[in-house]
């Protein structure tokens, strides 16, 4: 089932029982790192763009959730990369087709990154990038997707002390937000070029 199926339980042992079966299958696949949880809060205007991957609305719900999902994981020796740092904000639009250029305050994006510095405080892997431009998050420059800002992500990992884990992002030949944003065609580059 979905994290958001897992999270209507509400009980956490059903999550990290969730977990260590994905990561279970993983390794006798020969996988070793898995790009979960998503450990974003969702908004009701999100729910067609992250469906039922989040655990949901609640910051403390998600939070719970996401990290005992990772303690399942981590219980098959399965790497956890938690996702999309730091949340969608109030973002509705897909960053596979467009930017999403949200206006949320910073209060709003600190309270939703809850599920992240839990994950954090739990000794997460890793954390994967969200491709929206959060135009109030300092230091404030050109409209640029987070996963790529060279200064307001650098400043935000700084002031919360995330620095000491694995930070990806994905899809940057594809993501319509990323390709636009750096003035390129939005045709993404054929998979022999890379």
């Amino acid at each position: 089932p979905s994290l958001m199926g897992v999270a209507q339980t509400g009980d956490c042992a059903y999550a990290r029982q969730a977990g260590r079966i994905v990561g279970g299958e993983m390794r006798a696949l020969g996988f070793n790192m898995n790009f979960a949880p998503v450990a974003e809060v969702v908004t009701d205007s999100q729910k067609d763009m992250l469906g039922a991957r989040s655990a949901g609305q609640d910051p403390a719900m998600a939070a719970d959730m996401a990290a005992s999902f990772f303690e399942g994981l981590k219980d098959a020796n399965i790497l956890s990369i938690a996702k999309h740092f730091p949340g969608h904000g109030n973002a509705t639009v897909n960053p596979h087709f467009y930017l999403p250029v949200t206006n949320y305050p910073v209060p709003s994006i600190e309270r939703d990154m809850a599920p992240f510095i839990a994950l954090h405080k739990k000794r997460i892997d890793g954390f994967m990038t969200a491709h929206v431009c959060f135009a109030k998050l300092p230091p404030v420059g050109p409209d640029r997707p987070l996963s790529i800002d060279a200064n307001r992500l650098p400043a935000l990992v700084k002031k919360h002390g995330l620095g000491d884990v694995l930070w990806v992002t994905d899809e940057l030949f594809h993501m319509k937000a990323v390709l636009k944003s750096m003035g390129h065609s939005s045709t993404p580059a054929p998979s022999s070029a890379y």
